[in-house]
């Protein structure tokens, strides 16, 4: 991934990806070139803080952060934990988002701006590059 973003090197750009590709140690290189990040993120990805792997029972809408150096990590309950890591956004930074419940009825909850962002910008990409055929592989 660093080979691939070393064109980036001090534009002051955002990138993201999932977690394929993450660790912690990658955002940092990247940031201390200038390159910002988001992503998705395992919770059970080693260098995480202890919240990553809590089973705390949040609300929808909650979420929890912790920061080392320039980079965060939250935690954000939708229908389920979303698990984001960021060098590009601050965790205590939000914005309300509409979810569905059960009945129909549409609610605002809080969400965190880092995981707002990663999904604006994915569905921007998947938007663009439609994939018509279904692969066989795997059944």
């Amino acid at each position: 991934m660093q080979k691939l973003c070393m064109s980036l090197n001090n534009l002051h750009c955002i990138v993201v990806f999932d977690n394929f590709f993450l660790s912690c140690e990658l955002l940092e290189t990247l940031y201390s070139q200038n390159i910002y990040a988001v992503a998705t993120v395992r919770s059970n990805r080693q260098d995480l803080p202890v919240i990553a792997r809590d089973r705390s029972a949040l609300n929808k809408g909650e979420f929890e952060w912790r920061t080392k150096n320039t980079t965060a990590y939250m935690k954000w309950k939708d229908t389920k934990d979303v698990h984001i890591i960021s060098t590009a956004f601050s965790p205590s930074e939000t914005r309300h988002v509409n979810r569905t419940q059960k009945d129909g009825s549409t609610i605002q909850v809080s969400c965190p701006e880092a995981v707002v962002e990663y999904t604006k910008r994915i569905d921007e990409k998947r938007g663009r590059y439609s994939v018509t055929r279904r692969s066989s592989l795997g059944g």
